[in-house]
């Protein structure tokens, strides 16, 4: 049971994300203008204004003024001529990458949603698979529970249809019309040998009722995949079919996945058991043109897409195109293609580039038309620009303000803070500082890349200025965070209502080349002189403040108070105090135990982290650990003591004459994915003397969906080496579901969040569906956080393989865990066989 989870911690060190014009690291892939000649010009005659600002001697400054035009002249033609060639060889290189890019990211998607309907139909199956009879009702909750027309609108209808012969089916359709379907069965084809008319099938709508009893087995497309699914025992795709509920006849691309079914206990391992014993399939029905507009509607706006059934580009195979070749043209003609395997059936992917996408690697102009006219056309108005001594004032307007927002930069805006706090020290009155930092803006600027973020920046400010009065000041921090002085305050009520203001202009939607985003607001307050007096804790305050609103849920204003000091203080404290924490020997560990809940025999425990430290007191995980992970260097030494400390008590055990069961360790994210991990393991297993096969690894399910490639090479290296790796908190990442296949995990563990709820059906049947799933794919599955013996009951009855939690006792350090480990049997704690 993992209580190493939570966050309760101050950051003191912020990585600032900046937009494009702050940021060094865009896409890679993303083509830029070779402009180091230009940059290094522009720096140089910034650093001569500036000197000039300070000179006296106006004659000095008239002939270096003379010269400025000349120098402009002969840098604009080098560098034009410079741009000119580095761009015509680079721009079809970086054309054909971002096609490639692009081609990735149209498949990817589609890959993932194929794989989700997969898992539906796994989730189909384990539900079968845990009784022998499940009824429309319970099929109709099941379905329910996924939110298809939300989550699913491409999909038509889920069915069940169960494998019938002549000896039976008009058995089975009698049965099915005393449920008050008396229509059920009408259409059905006598005199066959074999029948699977559709008995299940959801969502239960006005169009699906065509669905409804319809034999599947009377179609040759459908009857085909169907054999293959139940021969091969895996789900796969159909032919484009025409769908029983389209009522037009026309085939719109549609295809039918199928999954047979077997139910509880039924052996289906070999190919005569799936003949023999096979009780049904499971299908989902959807449009492919559905599913990849439902994806993302906005694929299309500069790629020329077509999708082909088979591995060529075969015309009577068009499953989808967007048209785009008809009406447009493309000066480079680069076409990419990809051939993708959807659940057992190849698809081919074309896309070509269009004048539209590639007009936008180049922000709106072509490449010739800004060499020639735009670039040319720039730097001469440059060059009379500084003629007439343009040039000086554009040079102190960037020393003053923000490039991109057009607001004063950081240090302009601290100079006006310094004299707005001398006047209200001077006229007795308050200034209140704002630190203001955008909720969501890293996910809007990863998203929609940074041109779109640079715009959202230029908005928030102009929004904000509207919010303050002309004696105010708001200037740029840097990334997106901004500072905001409000001066000649009475009273605390003037910063609430700006802070009021401010978040609800910002927190309307903002629309930015067609694309509408939202996003928030948190701002902190510090108050001069109630606050401080000195501009540096000022500024410092407000940026607690601001960060106790981030922790407390964003989008919101707080003034700062005392208790956040103190709340930072104990974060400085508990990370000072962990540097130091083992060679202190304040840590400790104990155990709980894993019980085979048939037997009720001890067969493992999990050894978790304790902290006392003296001047702290005992510090729980849940605070300490999240701490300790902000810190890669704590968290990696934690790490390795607590698995050497863990082989040394497995040594002292083994000792004293007793069988230790397999003890599990948990993982932290920041070694899970460390480049030494494996070699780390392996030191402290030779030096302790202990083998693999005695150690269990956990790693929660979040961990592994972080970066899916690294982890399934980590994962199968260490259980090739004897390891038994567990997948901790199963259940609360649902999106790596659809990759469990791919790890050698030995055991899943059950969140305890599901065993909360396992006294409603909806939560037994959650669990049922992951015990099943789990055993699927032949892995042992454990219950966590099990606290009484009527969880016990259910967990034993559902088929749970191991049992964890309070129910048979507290973590317990190694003298206390020793009694039990000599006789490794519940039993002499609690008789809960007897019971049962």
């Amino acid at each position: 049971m993992d209580e190493n989870k939570g966050i309760d911690s101050c950051p003191t060190n912020k990585v600032h994300l900046n937009s494009v014009s702050d940021n060094a690291d865009q896409d890679s892939l993303t083509w830029k203008k070779p402009d180091t000649i230009t940059q290094k010009v522009i720096g140089f005659f910034q650093a001569k204004v500036e000197n000039l600002i300070s000179f006296t001697d106006l004659g000095m400054i008239s002939r270096i003024g003379k010269k400025i035009p000349i120098w402009l002249s002969i840098v604009s033609i080098l560098t034009t001529i410079n741009v000119w060639y580095m761009e015509r060889g680079s721009i079809i290189q970086n054309l054909s990458n971002q096609i490639d890019k692009q081609l990735s990211e149209v498949t990817f998607p589609i890959q993932w949603r194929i794989l989700a309907y997969e898992q539906i139909l796994l989730w189909t199956r384990g539900l079968f698979d845990s009784s022998n009879s499940i009824t429309r009702d319970e099929y109709n909750s099941y379905i329910s529970s996924l939110n298809l027309k939300k989550n699913f609108p491409e999909i038509q209808g889920i069915s069940v249809s169960f494998s019938l012969t002549e000896a039976n089916i008009s058995q089975h359709i009698e049965a099915v019309q005393k449920e008050w379907f008396f229509d059920y069965g009408m259409g059905i084809n006598f005199g066959h040998s074999e029948y699977a008319p559709v008995t299940y099938i959801e969502p239960f709508s006005w169009n699906n009722l065509n669905v409804f009893g319809f034999d599947n087995f009377s179609d040759a497309t459908r009857k085909s995949i169907m054999k293959f699914s139940q021969e091969n025992d895996e789900p796969a795709i159909s032919d484009p079919v025409c769908l029983v509920q389209e009522k037009d006849g026309v085939i719109h691309s549609s295809f039918l996945m199928f999954h047979s079914l077997y139910g509880k206990k039924v052996p289906h391992t070999t190919s005569d058991d799936r003949k023999n014993n096979i009780l049904g399939w499971s299908a989902v029905a959807f449009r492919f043109s559905d599913l990849i507009y439902q994806i993302s509607p906005n694929w299309f706006k500069d790629i020329d897409l077509r999708i082909y059934d088979g591995t060529e580009e075969d015309a009577k195979k068009l499953l989808f195109d967007s048209y785009a070749w008809k009406t447009l043209q493309s000066r480079f003609w680069i076409k990419k293609l990809k051939t993708v395997n959807l659940a057992n059936r190849e698809m081919t992917f074309v896309i070509r580039s269009t004048v539209e996408f590639e007009k936008s690697m180049h922000h709106q102009e072509y490449l010739d038309n800004i060499i020639y006219t735009w670039g040319l056309a720039t730097f001469l108005i440059t060059i009379f620009s500084f003629i007439f001594l343009q040039s000086i004032i554009r040079i102190v307007e960037w020393a003053t303000h923000d490039g991109l927002t057009g607001l004063h930069n950081r240090i302009w805006f601290l100079n006006w803070l310094k004299a707005s706090l001398a006047h209200a020290n001077r006229m007795g009155t308050s200034v209140a500082l704002m630190f203001i930092d955008l909720d969501r803006f890293k996910h809007i600027n990863d998203t929609y890349w940074h041109h779109i973020g640079d715009e959202l920046l230029r908005q928030v400010a102009i929004r904000m200025q509207e919010c303050i009065r002309i004696e105010d000041n708001i200037g740029r921090q840097g990334g997106d965070e901004f500072l905001l002085a409000i001066s000649d305050l009475k009273n605390s009520d003037a910063a609430s209502s700006v802070a009021t203001k401010i978040i609800n202009f910002l927190g309307k939607p903002f629309v930015i080349h067609g694309h509408e985003m939202f996003i928030g607001s948190s701002i902190g307050i510090a108050l001069y002189p109630e606050d401080t007096r000195n501009i540096d804790d000022l500024q410092r305050l407000a940026d607690l403040a601001m960060y106790s609103v981030k922790n407390n849920g964003r989008n919101d204003y707080s003034f700062y108070s005392i208790e956040m000091q103190k709340s930072s203080q104990e974060y400085q404290m508990i990370i000072t105090a962990l540097h130091h924490a083992i060679e202190r020997e304040e840590f400790s560990m104990v155990y709980q135990p894993i019980v085979n809940v048939r037997s009720g025999k001890i067969e493992g425990m999990e050894a978790l982290l304790r902290w006392n430290q003296p001047e702290l007191w005992e510090v729980s995980p849940t605070k300490f650990i999240p701490i300790a992970e902000s810190d890669s260097e704590i968290i990696g030494s934690i790490g390795k003591w607590t698995l050497r400390s863990v082989c040394e008590q497995i040594v002292l055990w083994k000792k004293s004459g007793i069988e230790v069961p397999k003890i599990s360790v948990n993982l932290s994210a920041q070694q899970f994915l460390s480049e030494t991990l494996v070699s780390d393991i392996l030191d402290i297993l030779e030096e302790t003397g202990v083998f693999p096969h005695q150690i269990g690894l956990e790693i929660t399910e979040w961990t592994f969906f972080k970066k899916i490639a690294s982890a399934i090479t980590i994962v199968d290296t260490l259980s090739d080496l004897g390891f038994e790796i567990s997948i901790d908190d199963f259940g609360t990442g649902y999106s790596s579901l659809s990759y469990l296949r791919h790890f050698q995990a030995s055991k899943l563990k059950i969140d305890q969040s599901f065993i909360l709820d396992i006294d409603t059906e909806d939560g037994r049947a959650m669990i049922r569906a992951i015990i099943a799933l789990g055993h699927n794919l032949r892995i042992k599955v454990v219950a966590e956080g099990v606290e009484n013996l009527l969880q016990v009951l259910i967990l034993k009855d559902l088929g749970c393989d191991y049992i964890q939690g309070y129910h048979y006792g507290k973590p317990e350090n190694a003298d206390k865990i020793f009694p039990r480990l000599v006789s490794t049997n519940v039993t002499s704690i609690i008789d809960w066989n007897k019971e049962i």
